[in-house]
């Protein structure tokens, strides 16, 4: 499904209990369905295990997708590995999707790094 930079509206509506010191989503729209997995994990892990958590930032860097958050008080090891392990699946999954599209894409590394398909290559 193609998306559009508006689309990241829907996961403010969606995850909006650990996206409220969110303003915007720093990288293109393909990586829509990558990122909508990972809030979905992370909500999920933030309401079983009754934790604060706030998603500071989400954007893209050296071809990668990268998710930050704060933790209120405490949460215990066990909860923060499953929250690492969730964003550090979504980055792994940046790596062969394009950012622009969404389609099956590889690492392009022409100045700016950026994962992208054959057909967004031509963008850097």
């Amino acid at each position: 499904m193609a998306y559009e930079t508006e689309d990241y509206q829907v996961l403010h509506e969606r995850y909006g209990d650990i996206l409220k010191q969110l303003h915007e989503i720093e990288c293109d729209i393909g990586w829509f369905e990558i990122i909508d997995k990972a809030l979905s994990d992370i909500l999920r892990i933030v309401y079983e295990a009754d934790i604060n958590l706030q998603i500071v930032q989400i954007k893209e860097k050296f071809a990668g997708l990268r998710i930050y958050y704060d933790i209120e008080g405490d949460a215990d090891e066990e909860t923060r590995k499953q929250i690492n392990d969730a964003i550090d699946r979504a980055e792994i999954d940046s790596y062969t999707i394009c950012e622009i599209c969404g389609e099956q894409g590889k690492v392009q590394k022409k100045g700016w790094w950026k994962t992208l398909c054959i057909m967004h290559q031509h963008s850097l």
